[in-house]
């Protein structure tokens, strides 16, 4: 199962920054999806833990879209100064390289600091589905395949791979449907 949520920054903190007491102004914490979401839900402890660790605040940054793709491409353009960091599943470094042309390397544009939970999927219906089992579904992708999807919050993100697992396993015929994020709005 794909590890989810690993902090990652740029690269080490520059010798400028190394002059000066680090943290001296808050922190960037960008989220790759959208507010309210599980990634939102996993980075809120994370940051009220650190931050009296490091005695400045971490502020949100939310840049959904392309699985996590939109944020990485803007934190590797961010200063290498340490004050720019990325909270993220490990799609955008694993996954993303191999679906399609991304505005960052992969291994030398990030450093990760460290694993910082791992999660599940799962698979959930509306209430008002005639479905009470995994094998409805299964049944009905097969019987009516135009009319039965799946939702993610994009393209090459665990959540997706796991929709495209799900149908190789089972022969389900379900359209992937990607979106920017889960949050509520």
């Amino acid at each position: 199962m794909i590890q989810v949520a690993v902090l990652a920054t740029l690269l080490a903190i520059g010798s400028s920054a190394l002059a000066q007491s680090y943290p001296s102004k808050p922190i960037r914490l960008m989220i790759g999806y959208t507010a309210g979401g599980s990634a939102e839900a996993g980075a809120r402890p994370l940051a009220r833990a650190l931050e009296p660790l490091l005695g400045q605040p971490l502020v949100f940054e939310y840049r959904p879209g392309n699985a996590g793709g939109v944020a990485m491409e803007a934190i590797a353009r961010a200063p290498a100064d340490g004050y720019t960091l990325y909270y993220f599943d490990s799609g955008p470094l694993t996954v993303a390289p191999h679906v399609g042309k991304i505005g960052y390397d992969p291994f030398k544009s990030f450093t990760v600091l460290g694993h910082v939970c791992g999660s599940g999927s799962l698979l959930v219906v509306h209430p008002s589905t005639p479905f009470h089992s995994v094998a409805e579904v299964i049944a009905a992708s097969k019987r009516e395949p135009d009319k039965w999807s799946y939702g993610t919050s994009g393209v090459g993100g665990p959540h997706h791979l796991s929709g495209e697992y799900f149908k190789s396993v089972t022969g389900a015929n379900l359209l992937h449907v990607p979106y920017k994020g889960g949050g509520r709005r």
